[in-house]
């Protein structure tokens, strides 16, 4: 559950109608979407968010106006077409909850919460034979002996056992750490937001740490590198990309961002510049496992030369990253 869902079942609850959250609970074969990709529809038809796409999200989103106009919650299977000859290249299960009333009011104030002031609580429900149990929001301390599990989850997830319980953390989307902010940092800015991440910019020029550059952006920090780890609060879900005003600077971040938990550390630059960059960090102690987490020189072999075409292969190295993990 994120926050723009969340959003949009909210908009329907204060206009006094209910919402489906309809999410994927298990996949098999060709399936695109992982387990707690969710979409929200409405008593219009009108849906945020996707499940993957075609005519088997046309079918779940029909089945999911169909059930919220009856307030069930039900269980569904349903195939992905590959090709016009009707068969089956994959499979999802999809779980429909719908959302209405005091009890909807009472736990999206819950998650609400919970998202506003980044505490570790999951959206957390019992899978039945054809439904699941009412949606409840547990904190990490009571996650595990709640659900039987021996340790809490990163992401979405339905366990095993006897008891099935889908658990879907309750967190902001991830966030993208710009160090620099010239012409790749704001095509690279520009693309983020079109990928929903959160963005912040860090930068050590007054000229280019300016909101009105990186309009999409939560935050822009000017302030010396050497001084700026503190402000960041660096998470293990985060990813750092550095693309600063030169050489000295790109290594002086480097340095302490190796050595944090951020999920993805990616550096631009050429061969030459980033082997002399790697050389200096290991004289200076960075450790060899430590230095193999850098992604440099940043970006997927596309031929880029332009800051839009460097910005694209960028994100499309991110993307990769991402999926592949």
């Amino acid at each position: 559950m994120d926050a723009e869902l969340l959003t949009a079942i909210e908009t329907e609850l204060s206009a006094g109608k209910p919402a489906m959250l309809a999410t994927i609970i298990d996949r098999a074969g060709s399936a695109p979407r992982g387990v707690g990709t969710s979409m929200v529809v409405t008593t219009s038809g009108t849906q945020v968010g996707t499940v993957g796409g075609g005519s088997m999200e046309f079918h779940a989103r029909k089945d999911a106006l169909a059930l919220l106009n009856d307030g069930i919650c039900e269980i569904r299977a349903y195939g992905i077409h590959s090709d016009s000859s009707g068969d089956h290249s994959g499979n999802v299960m999809i779980l429909f909850r719908p959302f209405s009333g005091e009890a909807g009011f009472a736990l999206c104030k819950q998650l609400r919460e919970a998202i506003e002031t980044g505490q570790n609580a999951y959206l957390v429900c019992q899978l039945l034979e054809t439904c699941a149990s009412e949606s409840s929001l547990l904190f990490k301390d009571a996650l595990c002996a709640a659900c039987g599990i021996d340790c809490v989850p990163e992401e979405a997830t339905v366990s095993g056992g006897e008891s099935r319980w889908l658990i879907e953390p309750i967190q902001l989307a991830p966030r993208v750490i710009l160090f620099g902010g010239g012409h790749v940092a704001q095509c690279m800015a520009r693309q983020l937001e079109l990928l929903e991440y959160r963005i912040w910019v860090a930068e050590d020029r007054e000229v280019f740490a300016k909101q009105e550059l990186f309009p999409m952006a939560e935050r822009v920090l000017l302030c010396e590198y050497t001084s700026l780890q503190p402000l960041l609060h660096l998470a293990k879900r985060d990813h750092a990309i550095v693309m600063s005003r030169g050489h000295e600077t790109d290594e002086q971040i480097l340095r302490w961002l190796l050595l944090s938990d951020v999920d993805y550390i990616g550096c631009i630059g050429s061969k030459r510049k980033i082997a002399q960059i790697k050389e200096n960090l290991l004289a200076t102690g960075i450790p060899q496992e430590k230095m193999d987490r850098l992604h440099a020189p940043i970006g997927l072999s596309i031929g880029a030369e332009t800051p839009a075409e460097i910005a694209v292969s960028v994100a499309a190295e991110l993307i990769k990253y991402c999926s592949e993990r």
